[in-house]
């Protein structure tokens, strides 16, 4: 199984000259060794009036890695497995009717309203994911 791997910026400048030496995608991905699809993405995200620009596309690869929310830290875990765990028992066991509505409300700042609306997403989930099984 591959690992994901995103361009370097080193990567984006051998694409930019490849392309003006007249190469087409499947070769360039063929030559820095990564899938065609991926020069394809990278092209499409990236072409503007002024054709592939790899310095502007490394730089919005960077913006856009500062502003992954998706990283979970431990004390959030901590608490998502807590009222799994506290639901699961409240129902004796039963996925059907599980009911995780009951989250607790936290003081209302950016960090914490973050973490409801994630707890709310994950229960939601877990709720549609256990029905569907029945």
């Amino acid at each position: 199984m591959r690992t994901y791997m995103q361009l370097t910026q080193v990567q984006r400048y051998q694409i930019y000259v490849l392309l003006k030496a007249g190469h087409i995608q499947t070769e360039i991905a063929h030559l820095i060794k990564v899938h065609k699809s991926t020069i394809s993405r990278e092209l499409r995200r990236n072409r503007g009036l002024r054709g592939y620009r790899p310095k502007q596309a490394h730089q919005f690869a960077l913006n856009k890695r500062k502003k992954a929310w998706y990283r979970i830290d431990a004390f959030t875990w901590i608490l998502i497995e807590g009222l799994i765990r506290q639901a699961w028992k409240s129902n004796g066991g039963s996925v059907k009717s599980m009911n995780l509505s009951a989250i607790p409300e936290m003081k209302s700042t950016p960090r914490s309203a973050k973490r409801r609306k994630l707890l709310l997403f994950i229960s939601s989930c877990f709720i549609q994911g256990s029905t569907s099984t029945s």
